[in-house]
């Protein structure tokens, strides 16, 4: 028993040995706190490459829209589109048809008190500017100027900012 306790110490006695029973928790804490300060570097960085991606993919639709013609922004929009809106405090469906002579149709379905309705509103739209303009009959009655903000438009989306800031997401039909 007193040779084994005699290698032992021996073997304590070697520098930057970190195997083994004899490693001590000086030796291994700063090779710790570097693992974790590589690790938190490397989270770091992909956050920083997922924002940087995130912000390529939000920009290069506007910046496309912002180069394209009003004509060639119609040309997409033209056509039936499906969504949710905001109408007297109330989120319904509603499906607009743009058409190509200028005119417009709206269709909106909502339910109240277990009951479906279904409400229709014509008009006239353009783009202008990079922005669509509308002039239609509200639901209400009266007329309506509207101007939405053309964030993106592809085969089968189209996504429109209002003058308040929210954003309208449409659905090719």
């Amino acid at each position: 028993m007193g040779s084994f306790r005699a290698r032992t110490r021996r073997s304590a006695s070697l520098p930057h040995d970190l195997v083994g029973p004899r490693t001590s928790a000086s030796s291994v804490e700063p090779f710790t706190l570097a693992l974790w300060w590589q690790r938190r570097a490397t989270k770091r960085a992909l956050l920083r490459i997922t924002r940087l991606a995130f912000l390529v993919l939000l920009i290069s639709p506007v910046a496309s829209i912002s180069a394209e013609s009003d004509q060639g922004l119609a040309a997409k929009i033209t056509g039936v589109w499906v969504g949710r809106d905001i109408v007297d405090a109330s989120d319904i469906e509603v499906e607009t048809t743009y058409r190509a002579d200028g005119t417009m149709s709206q269709l909106a379905k909502f339910s109240e008190d277990r009951r479906g309705y279904k409400v229709s509103v014509k008009g006239r739209w353009k783009v202008e500017q990079g922005q669509l303009v509308s002039v239609r009959e509200s639901f209400s009655g009266q007329t309506e100027h509207s101007v939405k903000e053309i964030v993106a438009v592809t085969d089968k989306n189209l996504l429109l900012r209002a003058a308040n800031g929210r954003l309208i997401h449409f659905i090719r039909k």
